[in-house]
């Protein structure tokens, strides 16, 4: 089924981009990493 291949492949690079922006947005809230803020 080439449709759940497609499917599994776009959750993992959705799922990469939300650690992604997570990281992000943690690296910009504070100036100590961000980790006190969950």
């Amino acid at each position: 089924m080439p449709s759940l291949l497609v499917l599994s492949n776009f959750l993992q690079l959705n799922q990469q981009k939300e650690e992604l922006s997570r990281v992000w947005m943690d690296f910009h809230s504070t100036p100590t990493g961000g980790r006190e803020r969950e």
